[in-house]
């Protein structure tokens, strides 16, 4: 099992307010073996925004950043969007570390369907995120709901 940590070194050793994990499907070009990664995003924000706008900022930044349309097909492409999107539109956001975990090999091709993203939360804002989350749930299956 391989593991990656890309961070900045600060003094601040307060533990991440959120964390984000999701899963992706690596292909090997030399053995066309495929490995699957886990992608862990630990978030800090600034003290003038309230749990609920953490989570709601956490969840912009993560679908802009595995957008299908511009999804980084390798690790520089991966840092450097991470890097692009703090650069330009999440001022909430104080800080990202990055942790990038090989899981498992396997000849199989990945699932056609995309798996479910989880959200991870520590200390006071679990109860807002999980309900915030729920609520983004229910309105989003109500959505889906009205069109059909």
């Amino acid at each position: 099992m391989a593991e990656g940590i890309v961070s900045y070194v600060d003094n601040d050793v307060s533990p991440a307010q959120l964390s984000l994990e999701f899963r992706v499907f690596l292909v090997s070009a030399q053995t066309g073996k495929h490995t699957q990664e886990s992608r862990t995003l630990q978030f800090w924000f600034t003290s003038s925004t309230s749990d609920t706008e953490n989570a709601t900022v956490a969840q912009e930044f993560f679908r802009e950043l595995v957008s299908p349309q511009d999804f980084p097909r390798d690790y520089v492409g991966f840092i450097k969007k991470v890097m692009k999107l703090l650069q330009h539109g999440f001022k909430g956001i104080r800080k990202v570390e990055v942790t990038l975990t090989q899981l498992e090999e396997s000849q199989v091709p990945p699932p056609t369907r995309p798996y479910n993203f989880f959200f991870f939360s520590y200390g006071e804002a679990n109860k807002k995120l999980q309900g915030h989350i729920l609520s983004q749930k229910r309105k989003s299956e109500n959505n889906g709901s009205s069109t059909r």
